[in-house]
């Protein structure tokens, strides 16, 4: 079944939520987590508040649009009310980086040279951290979570264009934060 399917019958059969947890807790997980979330407590309380939400409002689920953009949606809006409650930052960047996910992002911005010296995953990582969060976003959607510039732009409720235009910045404010790691 495709998640739309089973978002609809879920409304009936409530069982078969369970499957979409399956589907969608790991990932949900690793994205709470490289959008700053540390903690392991706290990924396992906002991704349950996330399938709350999601349970909640399967009767508003467009089935139109892609189920994986409006759960990540979710998750985010989510995830930012958690850092707003708790009054800080986002406390780093936890990934562990696989380097086609550094190779990725330093062919974008023009920096294998640097990403060449050891402890490239730490110069990447912490140059992400150090970015705002609305590019810290857009960099971990797109290179890190593989979603298209139109999934990002349903997830965060940005247009296309503004979204481009932030991965660009963002890309280019890495090229400026990475030869000072």
């Amino acid at each position: 079944m495709t998640d739309a399917e089973l978002a609809t019958q879920s409304i009936s059969s409530t069982w078969l939520f369970g499957e979409l947890i399956k589907r969608y807790e790991e990932p949900l997980g690793r994205y709470i987590a490289r959008l700053g979330v540390r903690n392991f407590e706290d990924r396992q309380d906002i991704l349950q508040d996330v399938f709350i939400k999601v349970y909640r409002a399967l009767n508003s689920y467009d089935v139109t649009r892609a189920f994986s953009s409006w759960i990540y949606r979710i998750a985010h809006n989510v995830t930012m009310s958690f850092f707003s409650k708790k009054s800080s930052r986002p406390e780093g960047h936890v990934k562990d980086l696989e380097d086609e996910d550094l190779f990725s992002i330093a062919d974008s911005v023009s920096l294998m040279e640097e990403l060449e010296r050891e402890g490239d995953d730490r110069v990447v990582a912490n140059a992400v951290n150090k970015l705002d969060s609305k590019y810290r976003s857009v960099i971990i959607l797109h290179y890190f979570e593989h979603q298209s510039y139109e999934e990002i732009s349903d997830i965060l409720h940005l247009p296309p264009g503004t979204v481009a235009t932030n991965l660009s910045r963002a890309k280019k404010k890495l090229a400026e934060i990475i030869p000072s790691l």
